[in-house]
C-alpha cells in the first residue's frame, strides 16, 4: 500500500529508493565502469566491485551487458560517439579544403582535450593496450585502434597517397604513426602525473597554439612527399 504522507521519514522509515529506468540504470554503470576501469585496469576491475560502484547488482550488469568485454566496449563508444562523428566531421571538412596543417591542428588539439577532460577513460583505454592475454588483447584493444578517428585518418592518407602527395607506405601503419606523437604527448600531460587546475591551465595554454602547430608541422613534414632538389639528382 503506497503511503500518502507528507511527513518526512524518521529513522526508523527510510525513504523509497527511486527505481532507475533501463536507460538510465545503463547510463550510471557505464560510468561506474569507467572509473573503475581507469583506476584498476580491465582485469583488476571485478564485476562485484563494478555492481558497488554502479550502485546495482552483478546480475543487472550482466543484464545490459553480456560480458565485462562489452561493458568494456560500450563504456569506450558510447562515451566518445557523439564527440567523435562531430569531430571526424571537421576533419574531414579541412582535408576537402585542402587545409592539411589545419588538420593536424584541430586533430593534436581534440586528442589534448579528450586527455584532459576524460582521464579515466583514456587511463581505461591504456590499460587495454597493456593487456597480456592474447584473447582479451585481440577483444579489447583491436577494436578499438580501429575507431572513426583511425578509419578517417587511414583514408585520409590514402587519399593524399593517390594525389602524390603523401609518401608511399602502407595507409593504416601510417595513419598509426601520425596518431602515435599527439597521443603519447597527451599521455606525458595528463595521464602520468597528478596536475592541479592551475597546472592544467598552462599546459592548456601551450596546446592552444604552440604544440599544436608545431605537432601540425612535424607530422606534415613527415608525410608529406619532398621536392626534388638539385642535390637528389646527384
Amino acid at each position: 500500500v503506497e503511503s500518502r504522507s507528507c511527513e518526512a521519514p524518521t529513522s526508523a522509515q527510510e525513504s523509497p529508493r527511486r527505481r532507475l529506468a533501463a536507460p538510465e540504470r545503463r547510463a550510471r554503470i557505464i560510468e561506474a565502469a569507467i572509473r573503475e576501469f581507469g583506476r584498476h585496469g580491465f582485469r583488476g576491475a571485478t564485476t562485484k566491485a563494478l555492481a558497488k560502484a554502479a550502485n546495482t547488482s552483478e546480475a543487472t550488469i550482466f543484464k545490459h551487458f553480456p560480458t565485462k568485454a562489452d561493458l568494456f566496449l560500450a563504456a569506450f563508444e558510447e562515451t566518445t560517439g557523439a564527440g567523435t562523428e562531430v569531430l571526424v566531421q571537421q576533419l574531414q571538412d579541412l582535408a576537402d579544403q585542402g587545409d592539411d596543417a589545419g588538420l593536424f591542428q584541430t586533430l593534436t588539439r581534440a586528442i589534448f582535450w579528450g586527455f584532459r577532460h576524460d582521464r579515466d577513460l583514456h587511463r581505461m583505454l591504456l590499460y587495454a593496450e597493456l593487456e597480456t592475454d592474447p584473447a582479451t588483447q585481440t577483444t579489447l584493444a583491436e577494436a578499438l585502434r580501429h575507431g572513426r578517428i583511425y578509419g578517417f585518418l587511414t583514408a585520409h592518407v590514402a587519399k593524399r597517397q593517390a594525389e602524390g602527395t603523401y609518401r608511399a607506405g602502407d595507409p593504416a601503419g601510417l595513419a598509426g604513426c601520425l596518431l602515435a606523437m599527439p597521443v603519447s604527448l597527451a599521455q606525458e600531460s595528463y595521464l602520468f602525473s597528478e596536475t592541479s587546475a592551475e597546472q592544467d591551465a598552462r599546459v592548456d595554454v601551450w596546446i592552444a597554439s604552440p604544440l599544436a602547430v608545431l605537432s601540425a608541422e612535424l607530422l606534415l613534414d613527415a608525410i608529406r612527399v619532398r621536392p626534388k632538389t638539385d642535390d637528389d639528382s646527384q
